[in-house]
């Protein structure tokens, strides 16, 4: 009878289990919480990684290299994404993005942290109404209704994650006399900008497809006027190697600034740019693949630099007009910092192509093609001093501070269309300079709230759908 009973018991005990297993998997109400130190192995939420970008000390992950990435397992997908990190140490900038795309790496960032924003929250010159900043260096706006209807030049502002309705005007001819054909050499996806005088934007595109993976390698070009998308084409894989032209021609578009993002991985390398346009500047990350190719020459107005290559031939010293920017090794991301208040256009020199490299300013080929009609970024620093500019706009929300002195923060993601393989969405940490800040970026807890649907009306929707 004992025995019985001890056999009922752990029958009992294997069934709650089963049913808690479930719960966790099934989430039927449509909200879970799931919690992490992400030192020790988690089921759902995953560890810090590379290894060598995170230490333990005092048995936390500690950031001390960027970027690092975590994944979060989910049973079925969700609308929505509470996420809660505490955490201690500090760095310029730290922010947290999630992967919404699958060719190109693009991810949705937000602010966790700025150092910056967290020491003007209380100058007298700042600003804040709804969580947005204006900070001015020397008061001359009382609202930020009045700063929005009477801005001061465009070249005097810093933004963070806060569009402004500056309006560029393109002195000069948007159009040279003929098509001219441009050596590019980029591999996998890139952004320009370039602007229109109330014509057409053409542009023939070079492509190689390298093969060097099954997976398809469709290529999408996509032109945005500000942030509506004003022209798409997409252009189906090749199984060739051979070289191939992709044409794309807009109809007649009002006069402005427009940009154009080529969609593509990393198996496809653009050789060649066809077009009338006079004004390229790209922004963001450049992969300049050729490694045979020498002394290839950028301009851009940029004052924060990072590079780094996979390729031990392809190790250099870049020259930024005189100063020198030494990449050393394989696999390591290396920065750079120049002050550059205004602006200034500089010669880039790389000795070796394949190279990955990017900056806070804009890139061009020719300084004849140079041009910047963006709103310069805030960048990651602890100062004013070190900002440069006499304005700063920004959305923000600052940390809550806890009372063992560390930094709490929230933040929401739609994870509608997010990148999600295996049931894993992928999330990225960015924290410029955090090997530098004298105290280290100490992870202490990341929590994850998920909501909606709830599984009744995930089951209707699959069967509406099937």
């Amino acid at each position: 009878m004992k025995l019985k009973n001890i056999r009922r018991l752990w029958i009992s005990a294997l069934a709650a289990l089963v049913l808690w297993l479930l719960w966790q998997a099934i989430v039927p109400l449509g909200s879970i919480t799931y919690k992490s130190d992400l030192a020790d192995n988690n089921y759902f939420i995953g560890k810090l990684s590379p290894s060598e970008r995170v230490e333990q000390i005092n048995n936390r992950p500690t950031i001390i290299g960027e970027p690092v990435y975590f994944s979060f397992f989910t049973p079925r997908p969700f609308r929505t994404a509470k996420l809660t990190m505490r955490f201690s140490g500090t760095a310029p900038l730290v922010e947290i993005g999630l992967r919404r795309d699958k060719t190109v790496w693009s991810y949705e960032m937000k602010p966790l942290y700025s150092a910056l924003l967290e020491k003007i929250k209380a100058d007298e010159n700042t600003i804040i109404q709804n969580d947005v900043f204006l900070w001015q260096k020397n008061r001359r706006y009382e609202t930020i209704e009045d700063f929005l209807k009477t801005p001061p030049p465009f070249n005097s502002v810093a933004v963070y994650r806060h569009p402004l309705p500056f309006a560029f005007s393109l002195s000069g001819s948007a159009r040279q006399g003929a098509t001219k054909e441009q050596s590019l050499g980029l591999r996998g996806a890139y952004q320009f900008y370039t602007y229109s005088d109330g014509n057409s934007l053409a542009f023939d595109f070079n492509v190689i497809d390298r093969n060097e993976n099954s997976d398809p390698d469709p290529i999408e070009v996509i032109i945005y006027r500000g942030a509506d998308r004003v022209f798409a084409q997409s252009f189906d894989d090749s199984v060739a190697k051979s070289e191939r032209r992709l044409s794309i021609a807009t109809p007649p578009l009002p006069a402005g600034v427009y940009r154009l993002e080529l969609k593509a991985n990393d198996d496809i390398v653009t050789t060649k740019l066809r077009t009338a346009q006079s004004k390229i500047a790209f922004s963001g990350r450049l992969w300049l693949v050729d490694a045979a190719r020498e002394n290839i020459i950028l301009y851009g107005d940029g004052s924060r630099y990072s590079a780094q290559t996979l390729n031990p031939s392809s190790l250099q010293t870049i020259m930024i007009d005189d100063q020198a920017f030494a990449i050393s090794e394989t696999y390591e991301q290396f920065s750079l910092s120049i002050p550059n208040s205004e602006r200034r256009l500089k010669r880039t020199v790389l000795p070796k192509g394949d190279l990955i490299i990017a900056s806070d300013g804009l890139w061009s080929f020719t300084a004849e093609q140079f041009f910047n009609p963006t709103v310069r970024s805030m960048p990651p620093v602890s100062t004013v001093a070190e900002l440069g500019v006499d304005y700063l706009v920004a959305k923000y929300e600052p940390v809550e501070i806890l009372a063992d002195g560390s930094f709490e923060q929230s933040m929401e993601f739609d994870l509608r269309g997010a990148y999600r393989e295996k049931g894993k969405y992928s999330f990225m940490i960015s924290a410029p300079n955090a090997a530098l800040s004298k105290e280290p970026l100490n992870i202490k807890e990341i929590k994850i709230e998920v909501l909606e649907p709830d599984i009744y009306d995930y089951v209707r929707r699959y069967f509406e759908r099937n």
